[in-house]
């Protein structure tokens, strides 16, 4: 039992030690940091992609960006997207090598990075044997090999000295027998060399030819059908023979099974043959992505469609660019089947048909169209209005290209005539009308401009205004200082030769 309290004691106070001093405050208290090189793989996998998120192109150029978004199939956006990549790549490649310099982990993690895409411009014997001594212990990590055989400065002598020719193509068909692991491929027509492709997974291939023979097709063909694993081929060729224009696409689409992405462009090549298939060809290739750009083209509505209905099933992104570059109207026959596409979501156009080809369009699933440049229009623009309210209900943006609302003068002789102002208006409305964003582009829209230079123009619904009021007055004044040349009529002809001018004129 407790004693009595005592009110004269002291107060009591709990016994409380002092705080400890800075000085007898021991490390061993911390919890211990890891060394550097005991940090986890994947954090320092995480370090590096932070490092090089900087690099990326909605980082580099936003517009980029926005370009690649408005670009209808599969190799115009990764070309869009390409652009701003290759502005920042010497950054990117010096930042690697910075950090692969760090630890043995960091230059495992940063070596493939380094290696997985070879990018040579200007092609010589010098520049391929200063790679080959070099790649043997990295082959295995290349990813994409790009190779152009001259540049514009050079090119000339190179062509014509068969001895580099020679030489840089025993070259390449060695470091194409390094790689084994190769799955892209993009080469120009000086290097042609495919068959000494060892790679077994190669998915995309983009070749670029001035020129191309049957031959050439065919062992072009010959070496990719070997390819169980390509879905994309791009294909440029410059000019070719009229032994070519026989079912070239028809052949490439008949001998590649697993093709999803197919791309040709070319001058003077296109006409409807070679949309045809070959006798007892069977196509099994499933298109998701088709793009045909052609000048000095003649097409035929009914191959057209037959052809693009191969794939009804399969197509998301078709972009057609076909233009004849003559005043004259390609006919669409009612007779004929429509375009019926149940799955296709993206379409560009641009053509020499008549208007009419806008009724004959049956899209349920479109949500993005582009319009490039369609003279027709010109005298109807009410076949692409009524094209734009049929599909109102999945419409989410209309883009008009550049080349699709501005005349465009060429050594003073009008090349083509784009929407008017009033036209445009009408577009504008009917978009605002079925809750559709529009917008109007520039010359550099899908990646592509032909002086290689930027374009300032602004991409903006509202700015179209002085940009074609000038566009139309500068096409105005080339045509009427250029009288002999150049016979202007308001609406639809581009132009008539000098002699049609003559005999009017007489």
């Amino acid at each position: 039992m407790s004693g009595p309290l005592n009110p004269t004691a002291a107060p009591f106070v709990p016994a409380t030690p002092s705080p400890p001093s800075l000085d007898t405050l021991t490390v061993a208290e911390d919890p211990p940091v890891a060394p550097w090189h005991r940090l986890p793989v994947e954090l320092k996998r995480k370090i590096v992609d932070e490092v090089l998120k900087q690099y990326e192109p909605d980082q580099v150029e936003p517009d980029a960006v926005d370009k690649a978004d408005k670009a209808v199939g599969f190799f115009a956006r990764r070309r869009a997207l390409w652009a701003a990549a290759d502005d920042a790549a010497n950054e990117k490649r010096r930042e690697l090598e910075r950090l692969q310099a760090v630890s043995r982990d960091f230059r495992s993690i940063c070596e493939p990075l380094l290696w997985q895409r070879i990018m040579i411009e200007d092609l010589c014997p010098a520049r391929l044997d200063n790679l080959l001594d070099v790649i043997p212990p990295h082959a295995s990590l290349v990813r994409c090999i790009d190779l152009t055989f001259f540049n514009d400065e050079y090119g000339d002598h190179k062509r014509s000295d068969l001895n580099v020719r020679s030489e840089v193509r025993r070259r390449v068909r060695e470091l194409l027998g390094h790689c084994v692991g190769l799955q892209e491929l993009i080469l120009d027509e000086m290097v042609l060399e495919l068959s000494a492709v060892v790679a077994s997974g190669l998915r995309i291939v983009d070749l670029r030819t001035g020129g191309l023979l049957v031959a050439d097709l065919d062992g072009v063909l010959a070496a990719l059908s070997k390819q169980a694993s390509l879905e994309s081929l791009g294909l440029r060729v410059d000019e070719g023979s009229d032994e070519l224009r026989v079912a070239l696409v028809g052949d490439i689409v008949s001998r590649l099974s697993s093709l999803k992405h197919l791309q040709i462009v070319g001058d003077d090549i296109f006409d409807e043959r070679c949309l045809e298939l070959a006798p007892g060809a069977v196509v099994t290739a499933r298109l998701e992505s088709l793009e045909l750009y052609g000048l000095c083209a003649r097409f035929d509505f009914a191959a057209l469609q037959a052809f693009v209905a191969l794939f009804s099933t399969s197509l998301v992104d078709l972009r057609l660019e076909l233009q004849s570059g003559l005043a004259e109207q390609w006919s669409v026959p009612s007779s004929t089947p429509d375009f019926r596409l149940p799955h296709l979501t993206s379409l560009a156009l641009g053509s020499d048909f008549d208007s009419a080809f806008f009724l004959r369009l049956d899209l349920p699933s479109l949500s993005f169209f582009r319009l490039e440049l369609f003279p027709s229009l010109g005298e109807n623009i009410a076949d692409l209005v009524a094209f734009l309210r049929t599909h109102a209900r999945t419409l989410k943006h209309v883009h008009l290209a550049h080349n699709s609302i501005a005349p465009e003068v060429s050594n003073g002789e009008l090349d083509s005539i784009g929407l008017f102002e009033a036209d445009i208006e009408e577009v504008k409305r009917v978009c605002l009308d079925i809750e559709c964003e529009f917008s109007i582009g520039d010359a550099d829209d899908d990646g592509e401009d032909d002086d290689g230079e930027d374009d300032d123009r602004e991409d903006d619904s509202d700015s179209y205004d002085s940009e074609y009021e000038q566009a139309q007055r500068e096409a105005m004044e080339m045509v009427e200082s250029d009288e002999e040349t150049v016979w202007f009529r308001y609406r639809f002809e581009l132009y008539e030769s000098e002699d049609s001018f003559s005999s009017q004129s007489s």
